[in-house]
């Protein structure tokens, strides 16, 4: 599929100069409609024109993706040819191509446009540079990386490829993207270059955001589904194992992605993290309830016009340039009222308690005076993470890709080329539930022998069904109840909604409990303290109740889920306290 031409987002591009060679009488065919030709490539010559070939053999037998060639400097040609691998910093430097349109002349094999690429600053450069061959004009349209689309339960996912480093390098950015229009962006475009510089950059769109399929806002998905979306991408792209990195809000999606699957990533990268962005008595970093709704409320009233970023990021304040840029980009990320109910969601979620489940080498690098989120912040996610680095670099903003990017990225890019993969282990994280049917005892008796056999077999029946249904695996039966373990716990909750709901028409009443954490996985089988603490859960719970941990209640904020205090409680042979609340059913309230 090629790449996007055309118009940008917002106002029309300006005029440019012409660089036509002189002026002339227009052509008849100048007049016809002209159909661009889309493409972009990485490179590594100072000068390149992408362009199309009027080889008739080469039309004829070769697919339409292939009828390109690259036309490279009488230098670099001449150095090649004579052995030379001694190039420039310069020529060294990736750079991405500018798309060529179709001459009306015919006038040689090569038609196209050409740019210095050392010049541009985004992809589509609208900067004029002089022409490789005579009568070409300037770098005029814009142009993108292929976008495609993964597909996860009916969902589309946007998602793009870049560069062709020998790292898999997956960027989980901030949570409001559009895949094309940041590469308008010249500050984020040079973020994307020099991370694709040294990779292969794999980069998406989340459910909701940009170019990927809408959500309804009365249900916005919880974090276990919006980590789907990693998933998906990643299967699309055919790649098994990744460096993460999450930029800003998109390190809960990444920290979370790690430590669920940590067979799939190879690194993490955590920039501008956090693991709770609100305040909390053992969190003093966060943001206080007045200034979360301050920023809840500044976000719907001026969303799309730049004014969030510029409180956000103090380098960008007074450019009326680039704030009219992100204010753009972010209206072609979202809407206000998708953009309001998000920011809600981000500032109830809370992954302290699964950082310590990441096995994966992992680096936290932070902005010395970042204005939302405070270094101590990210010191405290790399003290929870195992043997995590910590770096604090220069800087006043919240955003990478503003501000010195380069002093960001070169840490980065030292971590990922030096590091080397670790084998991944057999913890994993994942969601507990433990159920118990109420009364076994008195029901076996009542019923005989014969007939609770029968009960026990369908029970069992339905319990492999619904744990299947929700994405989960059933370890074991123990005594009259289920063991199962989940990558997620909104589903592991919903699951026990509907074994309750099921077994009830048996004349069954169960009672679960849910723990999510860390926890030793042998093939099917899980142990760990995670399993403790879930069984200690089910324990408290009466008839018909689902019990949750609190964590588990902190990593579902969004889901429709509601939970009722059921106060703290020392559960037998785990230390501390541990706050246990009640799931309930109850519909979803509308943002």
């Amino acid at each position: 599929m090629p790449g996007r031409v055309g118009k940008s987002w917002g106002s029309p591009a300006p005029k440019r100069a012409d660089f036509s060679v002189q002026k002339r009488k227009p052509h008849a065919a100048e007049t016809a409609p002209k159909v661009p030709i889309c493409r972009t490539f990485s490179l590594t010559d100072e000068w390149a024109v992408l362009a199309r070939t009027s080889d008739p053999q080469l039309v004829d037998s070769e697919p339409r993706s292939r009828r390109f060639a690259w036309v490279r400097s009488r230098r670099m040609v001449e150095r090649r040819r004579a052995g030379s691998e001694q190039f420039s910093e310069r020529e060294r430097t990736p750079s991405v191509a500018i798309v060529a349109t179709p001459s009306p002349y015919g006038a040689g094999p090569f038609v196209g446009r050409a740019c210095k690429l050392s010049q541009c600053s985004i992809v589509g450069c609208s900067r004029p540079s002089r022409p490789f061959f005579r009568g070409v004009a300037d770098c005029r349209q814009r142009v993108f990386p292929e976008t495609r689309y993964a597909k996860k339960d009916g969902v589309h996912i946007a998602y793009q490829v870049v560069g062709e480093g020998d790292l898999d390098l997956l960027l989980v950015s901030s949570w409001f993207s559009h895949v094309e229009a940041r590469w308008e962006i010249p500050g984020f475009a040079h973020y994307l270059r020099r991370l694709c510089s040294f990779s292969r950059l794999i980069s998406f769109d989340k459910h909701g955001m940009g170019l990927s399929d809408p959500i309804p806002l009365d249900r916005l998905p919880p974090l276990e589904e919006w980590m789907d979306d990693v998933r998906a991408v990643l299967d699309a792209v055919g790649c098994q194992r990744v460096a993460v990195m999450g930029g800003g809000e998109g390190s809960l999606m990444a920290a979370l992605f790690a430590a669920t699957y940590p067979e799939r990533v190879s690194a993490l990268v955590l920039a501008n993290a956090t693991a709770r962005l609100a305040w909390a008595s053992d969190h003093p970093w966060g943001l206080t309830t007045g200034a979360v709704d301050a920023q809840i409320g500044l976000v719907e009233q001026t969303w799309g016009t730049g004014q969030v970023y510029a409180a956000l990021n103090p380098s960008v304040a007074n450019d009326a340039n680039a704030l009219e840029g992100w204010g753009r980009f972010f209206r072609s990320a979202a809407s206000p009222a998708v953009a309001a109910a998000v920011t809600r969601m981000l500032f109830a979620l809370d992954i302290r308690e699964i950082l310590p489940a990441i096995s994966a080498p992992t680096l936290v690098v932070h902005r010395r005076e970042n204005p939302l989120v405070p270094p101590e912040a990210g010191r405290d996610v790399a003290l929870r993470i195992p043997g995590a680095k910590f770096v604090e670099v220069p800087g006043q903003d919240y955003g990478f890709a503003v501000g010195d990017v380069d002093v960001v990225i070169d840490e980065v890019e030292e971590f990922l080329t030096g590091s080397s993969p670790r084998p991944a282990g057999d913890r994993v994280l994942s969601t507990i539930l433990f159920t118990d049917i109420v009364g076994s005892t008195l029901r076996a008796v009542e019923v005989g022998d014969e007939r609770w056999r029968e009960l026990l077999e369908a029970h069992e029946a339905l319990a492999e069904r619904e744990v299947k249904n929700f994405g989960g695996v059933v370890a074991d039966f123990a005594g009259d109840g289920l063991l199962a373990s989940f990558d997620g716990p909104a589903r592991a909750v919903r699951c026990a909604f509907a074994l309750r709901h099921d077994l009830q028409k048996l004349g069954l009443d169960i009672r679960a409990g849910l723990h999510t954490g860390e926890v030793e996985r042998r093939g099917e089988r899980v142990a760990g303290i995670g399993v403790h603490i879930a069984s200690r859960i089910v324990s408290l719970a009466e008839p018909g109740e689902v019990l949750v941990s609190r964590t588990v209640r902190d990593l579902v904020p969004g889901s429709g889920l509601q939970f009722i205090d059921r106060g703290t409680h020392a559960l037998k042979g785990i230390p501390d306290e541990w706050q246990v609340l009640a799931a309930t059913e109850a519909a979803p309230v509308r943002l």
